[in-house]
């Protein structure tokens, strides 16, 4: 009798024992399984966020082009008026200088290019590597932090299916040669760039 007594025991224990284990399990189970409702519903929450500033910037860029497009744009002492030869391009422009890539910017959308800028060669380099597309990029020689021209050069070229034109845009003089036959650079435009010098580079490759 006693003997019984104890294993019942014994066996009320491993019960007690397996549905305290159940329980802790299933509040693991349930808490992961709302740490991943909570990360979906941030990854839409920022998917949506893309979206809507996407949307906002498009909406900022056409009230642009189409200032542009009445009302001649005034670079170096010359006026120039929107052309929109390349209405639907895309270029990257990679400057951390404000006023300069704002310029160069202004200057391309006179010829209808939709503009992105970045301010070091690594963000050149994430945005082409995670699918973004552009018709063209500028890059400086120079950057205040992480690649120079030359190494983000190499960088792109070591992407699969990588043919997008890279255009050094930098202060150095007479470089030209250094540039394109040395390191490789599809073309090179000294800073201030003139509209003349960017109309020949943009009529090269996006033709």
């Amino acid at each position: 009798m006693v003997f019984l007594v104890f294993l019942s025991l014994i066996f009320l224990i491993v019960i007690v024992l397996l549905i305290d284990s159940i329980i802790r399990k299933n509040k693991v189970i349930e808490k992961q399984q709302n740490n991943i409702i909570e990360k979906e519903k941030q990854k839409n929450f920022l998917k949506n966020e893309i979206k809507r500033l996407k949307k906002q910037t498009q909406i900022l860029e056409e009230k642009e082009f189409n200032y542009l497009i009445q009302n001649p744009l005034s670079i170096n002492n010359e006026s120039k008026s929107y052309n929109g030869l390349y209405k639907g391009k895309k270029a990257l422009i990679g400057n951390y200088d404000s006023f300069s890539s704002k310029q160069t910017r202004n200057m391309l959308m006179l010829f209808g290019i939709s503009v992105d800028i970045v301010t070091t060669g690594i963000d050149i380099f994430e945005r082409i590597k995670n699918g973004y597309q552009y018709d063209i990029i500028f890059t400086n020689n120079i950057y205040q932090i992480g690649y120079t021209g030359p190494e983000l050069l190499h960088k792109l070229r070591a992407l699969e299916n990588f043919n997008t034109p890279v255009v050094i845009h930098t202060i150095s003089r007479n470089a030209r040669t250094h540039f394109i036959d040395d390191i490789g650079f599809d073309e090179y435009l000294e800073k201030p760039i003139k509209y003349s010098d960017l109309e020949k580079v943009l009529n090269k490759f996006l033709n």
